[in-house]
């Protein structure tokens, strides 16, 4: 970050949870990957299921904004891991962008 940019505390705090690995895929796969233990409690559960959701969603206004986040996830789970991770860097407007550069993605590897 230069010059006016670290002025600029939104920008900072993302730039220092992208660092950090403290993006929304990360709570997701954290969410999806909890499972219960002997030593684990349901309510422990719950509580820990409920923290990275509240986190991975965070972002989301609406409805419709949690049902973009629940097609993306879908999407993601269906793509190769290079294609997930290069979508994952992008700035997706909503699941249909991500579809397209999806494909855009494909075609340009395929010749």
């Amino acid at each position: 970050m230069k010059g006016a940019e670290a002025w600029d505390y939104e920008l900072f705090k993302k730039a220092l949870l992208r660092e950090f690995g403290l993006t929304p895929e990360m709570y997701r796969k954290r969410f999806r990957s909890q499972c219960k233990t002997h030593e684990v409690t349901y309510l422990q559960l719950v509580n820990r299921m409920q923290g990275y959701a509240h986190k991975w969603t965070a972002g989301a206004q609406a409805k419709e904004d949690m049902l973009d986040l629940i097609v993306l996830e879908q999407l993601y789970e269906q793509c190769p891991s290079d294609l997930r991770l290069w979508l994952v860097d992008k700035k997706l407007e909503n699941p249909q962008h991500a579809g397209q550069l999806a494909n855009e993605f494909v075609n340009s590897w395929s010749g």
